[in-house]
């Protein structure tokens, strides 16, 4: 996830923000002669992509920040590092690049999760990821690995981690796993090892502490237990927000919330029933619309 700012405007049908950078060994700034210290940090979050136009993320990501001034990024990776460790990128077309059109969260400091509307499907070269939508605990020792933006960084795999703890709540709505993960992580997908979403990073330690003389940062190094782990909402509860084309689509109490005009049939919107979102995007939907239409 980007700030539309950062990310810019396409010229040619390319995008040129990762031409020019100031990696991350100034930005952070990371203590010389750390892991990726010459990576841009660019992004502030991380996503996986759920369906032709789904993003699954964290909602804490997506609370501070209007819809219209996020941009999701696909092929956001090193492909090659020359001598001095300075990484090259693939080119950023406009089919790597997508706006959001609404989006969907909740985020009760237990319960931590976003679905994202995109502005139109992604092409025929990305395949959404499958959900874990069973509603059960994990089981404890179960191997995991997180994927997503570190700090911003491009996106890295993180491997070798394990469920600590299925039910810390006693409500199924997070679990632990000691993953390797830093603030821009949150919203990457956890993945089990058939390679299935189980969870989204949420929450997390101290990610870097004081090197170089109080000058710089070095990474906060943490055992890999139970009392360090991270924070990782069950994935399953994007399911609380179905798709839905019209009140009708939905149960019980729940409304169908469309920022796209009841005119555009073919577009779907999100069953929900809270309040608090209700009113939201009973108030937003024009803007919304508007801003989407203009971006």
């Amino acid at each position: 996830l980007f700030r539309s700012s950062t990310v810019g405007s396409a010229s040619g049908g390319t995008f040129s923000f990762l031409n020019s950078f100031s990696p991350f060994r100034v930005t952070g700034p990371l203590c010389a002669g750390e892991k990726f210290e010459e990576d841009p940090a660019l992004s502030f979050c991380s996503g996986t992509l759920i369906g032709p136009d789904r993003v699954l993320t964290a909602g804490h990501c997506v609370e501070a920040i209007a819809c219209s001034d996020i941009k999701f990024v696909f092929n956001y990776f090193v492909s090659s590092r020359d001598g001095s460790d300075v990484p090259s990128f693939p080119t950023i077309t406009t089919d790597e690049v997508y706006s959001c059109r609404d989006v969907s969260f909740v985020n009760n400091n237990s319960k931590d999760y976003a679905v994202i509307h995109l502005d139109r499907s992604v092409d025929g070269s990305k395949t959404p990821a499958t959900v874990r939508n069973t509603a059960s605990a994990l089981t404890v020792g179960t191997a995991v690995t997180l994927i997503g933006c570190p700090s911003g960084l491009p996106i890295k795999i993180a491997e070798g981690a394990t469920v600590r703890r299925d039910n810390p709540a006693g409500n199924l709505d997070f679990f632990q796993a000691d993953v390797d993960a830093f603030a821009g992580n949150s919203g990457s997908g956890i993945f089990d090892a058939s390679g299935n979403v189980v969870g989204i990073l949420v929450r997390g330690k101290t990610d870097y502490v004081l090197g170089g003389g109080g000058t710089c940062l070095i990474p906060n190094v943490l055992a890999q237990n139970l009392a360090d782990s991270e924070e990782c909402t069950y994935s399953f509860h994007h399911l609380e927000v179905p798709d839905c084309a019209d009140d009708d689509g939905c149960s019980g109490t729940q409304t169908c919330f469309r920022t796209c005009g009841a005119a555009e049939a073919t577009c779907t919107g999100f069953c929900s029933s809270s309040s608090s979102l209700g009113s939201i995007f009973a108030l937003l939907a024009p803007l919304l619309a508007t801003l989407w239409m203009w971006m």
